[in-house]
């Protein structure tokens, strides 16, 4: 081939090029041409080559990348808009291989039988086996939607590690922790912790089921990822934003509290963004502000929020009403709580309460319908955390706070109790959880100020 880059086109030259073009990176057209690849790229746009269909060679970099995340050749010529035969054919001579996406961990789960039908014989019973069984016997049939897929995860992440295949009642101590520590040096500590839990009850069972003499998992040292942090990713990781403070949290409070009065005026505004009547949105605002503020005042659960029905509204006492959650990921109906301490009533201020009416008596004016009677499930419109905490985070930044997530708003509450000197009991009961300890591994460090400040009183007596 020629190399004087200057030399007039031939027409060997453009046979070559119309020949090849479709396959081969311009880079090495411009080489094996003795060109440059501006001069390649011309002449195949004056050879009338350059439609998107026909040229993939140009393509070849986001070909590559396309191919790590796609599960198909049709999935990547839709993307850049080609035929597939050229495209595949491209593929084939330069070697670059659809990769293949690693099994997720709850589908693991499910290929390793977490759901079969499964009997224990005998004693020598493995740890895989167990799980199943232990989840099947004493779980399944007691927890939601939810937290099944939390066995799931567990299960899928044990089922491929060594630990699975071991007899239960040969597991000591020494294999606990190593197994803690593979799952550690990658994961968070409240994932580390979430898993280790999941795993001392599984073996506390098989304790008394017989199938082993002693929990391994009882007393380990559990490694987390954060261990491993430099001292800026340490601070990087405390100045994360966890939950409004006082100062923001009043701000939010009143900026809800007056709009939605003046927004109960209006008929229903549709959309995350904040245009009316935006096609295809079922985030309507007034709907969606509403569920917010209950959020706010009272740290429920958002599904608890979902959950919750008009006879839940409870003016004599100025009480929020409790005992179902709604199922907004899956069966788009009411479930039960999380546990038998969930089921409560919040109290509330009588500002609360009046918002409430003057919302249902908004969907009445309106003839909004909602599902099974609940308070902020649009009928025929599916409800969508991530759409609310859109609309939360646009909010918020107008207002210029940092934005947090609806499950925020949660410790955002627990955080103002904390402050206030709320006994722990008292907001755990709040909350709806059967006990203080999450309430101390959240906000540990809200409860060293609190001691401080407590101590501090205490010397100021003496």
């Amino acid at each position: 081939m020629r190399k004087n880059s200057k030399s007039a086109w031939t027409q060997d030259d453009e046979k070559y090029l119309i020949d090849n073009y479709k396959q081969t990176p311009y880079a090495e057209l411009a080489e094996k041409l003795g060109r440059s690849k501006q001069a390649v790229t011309a002449r195949i746009s004056l050879l009338g080559l350059d439609t998107k269909r026909n040229l993939i060679g140009m393509y070849h970099d986001r070909i590559i990348k396309l191919a790590r995340d796609s599960d198909s050749y049709a999935d990547i010529a839709r993307a850049l808009d080609v035929d597939i035969s050229p495209l595949s054919q491209y593929m084939r001579k330069h070697n670059i291989g659809l990769q293949q996406k690693p099994v997720s961990v709850g589908k693991l789960a499910i290929l390793n039988g977490i759901e079969d039908p499964i009997k224990l014989n005998g004693k020598n019973v493995t740890f895989k086996n167990y799980f199943i069984y232990w989840y099947q016997t004493y779980r399944r049939e007691h927890v939601s939607q939810v937290t099944k897929n939390k066995y799931r995860l567990v299960f899928g992440r044990v089922c491929s590690q060594p630990i699975a295949d071991e007899l239960i009642g040969t597991i000591d101590r020494g294999t606990a922790q190593e197994h803690m520590n593979w799952f550690g040096k990658d994961h968070s500590k409240n994932t580390v912790y979430d898993h280790w839990q999941f795993l001392r009850s599984c073996f506390a069972d098989a304790v008394s089921d017989g199938y082993a003499k002693m929990n391994p998992f009882e007393n380990i040292r559990p490694i987390f990822k954060e261990q491993q942090h430099t001292v800026a990713q340490l601070k990087e990781k405390r100045d994360e934003k966890k939950w409004l403070e006082v100062e923001e949290y009043s701000k939010f409070k009143y900026w809800l509290t007056f709009g939605l009065q003046g927004a109960y005026n209006e008929p229903p505004i549709i959309g995350t963004s904040g245009k009316r009547n935006e096609a295809g949105s079922g985030l309507v605002h007034q709907v969606a502000h509403t569920a917010i503020f209950v959020g706010l005042k009272t740290g429920a659960r958002f599904g608890e929020i979902l959950g919750l029905t008009r006879e839940d509204i409870l003016d004599d006492t100025n009480e929020i009403n409790i005992d179902k959650t709604w199922d907004y990921k899956y069966k788009q109906t009411f479930q039960k709580t999380k546990n038998i301490a969930s089921i409560r009533k919040v109290p509330v201020d009588r500002e609360t309460i009046d918002i409430l009416f003057r919302y249902m008596r908004w969907l009445d004016q309106f003839e909004l319908e909602t599902d099974q009677g609940s308070l902020f499930n649009l009928k025929d419109l599916k409800t969508y955390s991530s759409s609310y905490n859109t609309r939360l985070a646009i909010i918020l930044k107008e207002l210029d706070i940092e934005p947090i997530t609806m499950h925020k708003l949660r410790h955002t509450q627990a955080s103002l109790l904390i402050a206030k000197d709320v006994p722990l009991e008292l907001i755990a009961k709040r909350l709806g959880h059967t006990d203080t300890l999450m309430i101390r591994r959240v906000y540990g460090h809200l409860l060293k100020e609190t001691e401080d400040k407590g101590n501090r009183m205490i010397v100021g007596f003496l």
